[in-house]
């Protein structure tokens, strides 16, 4: 009993605690990989003039630090110079449970918009 107990929180941890990460394109246009993304908090603090490229979507985890550099990273993949945060809420639900073990009961979602500067070579 003590070995299942054990396996089971092994398959738990490695499996049911990381992040999900959706990008939704507006434009279906490939870009090459960004090395750093920048981050800002609202779309009035962009000083250059930018466009839209997608929406990045953060579900699971508990911390919002982990859920903005997923963000970060799917957003660099897509060639996205930065991203702006949109939301970042607590995921409704009750936390899953087997006998005496839970999890997934405090998670979040942060969803941000992936942005492109527009200079020569975007517009």
């Amino acid at each position: 009993m003590k070995k299942l107990v054990a396996l089971l929180s092994v398959i738990i941890s490695v499996c049911g605690c990381g992040p999900t990460i959706h990008y939704a394109t507006f434009d279906n246009l490939a870009r090459t990989p960004k090395h750093t993304v920048d981050v800002y908090s609202d779309a009035s603090k962009v000083t250059r003039e930018y466009k839209e490229i997608g929406s990045v979507t953060a579900r699971g985890g508990d911390n919002e630090e982990v859920l903005l550099r997923k963000l970060r990273e799917r957003a660099a993949e897509e060639g996205a110079d930065a991203i702006i945060i949109g939301d970042s809420k607590p995921l409704r639900g009750r936390p899953n449970r087997i006998g005496a073990i839970s999890w997934g009961g405090d998670r979040r979602a942060m969803r941000a918009i992936a942005i492109i500067y527009l200079d020569e070579t975007n517009k």
